[in-house]
């Protein structure tokens, strides 16, 4: 057996890889670095899933750095490809709209009062890298009338309720 399949995480023992691990022993007994891989998922270019994630991790400075940066920026990494890069962005965002403590995208709060305009403004474009105008309707005893337009410089993607 060759060192690089030596290191492959597929020929570690069942009880130390990763995702064996993870579904005995819960998220909680691996670290960042151990959970990455899982998504990374395969050794390309001669480096395993932990190298390639502890890579990433160290030049990001952690999964902060990661969604700030591109897809190009995360494939510069020797054993990145498009693809991969694009299932790592898709991984990290749902845990960063967990962090957020806006609004429930499933029932949204009335826009009733200007403490709830900016709770949910503030979790909706705190991250937001191109600039927008949003419009807020509200009837006189600001209850809310609900009718809120977005625009940014490709059109209108608000919500009329």
């Amino acid at each position: 057996m060759t060192d690089k399949k030596a290191r492959s995480v597929k020929h570690w023992p069942e009880g130390e890889r990763p995702r064996e691990r993870l579904a005995a022993h819960g998220p909680a007994t691996l670290s960042k670095v151990q959970l990455f891989a899982i998504i990374i998922k395969k050794d390309k270019a001669g480096r395993t899933a932990l190298d390639l994630a502890m890579a990433l991790l160290v030049k990001s400075n952690d999964f902060a750095g990661i969604e700030q940066v591109g897809i190009k920026d995360i494939c510069e990494e020797p054993g990145m490809w498009p693809d991969k890069a694009a299932e790592i962005k898709a991984a990290i965002e749902p845990g960063r709209w967990f962090q957020k403590s806006g609004p429930s995208i499933a029932s949204p709060e009335p826009l009733c009062s200007s403490e709830t305009m900016v709770r949910y403004y503030q979790s909706t474009l705190e991250d937001s890298k191109e600039e927008s105008f949003h419009c807020v309707l509200l009837d006189h005893i600001i209850t809310g009338a609900g009718y809120h337009f977005s625009f940014r410089d490709n059109g209108m993607i608000g919500r009329i309720p």
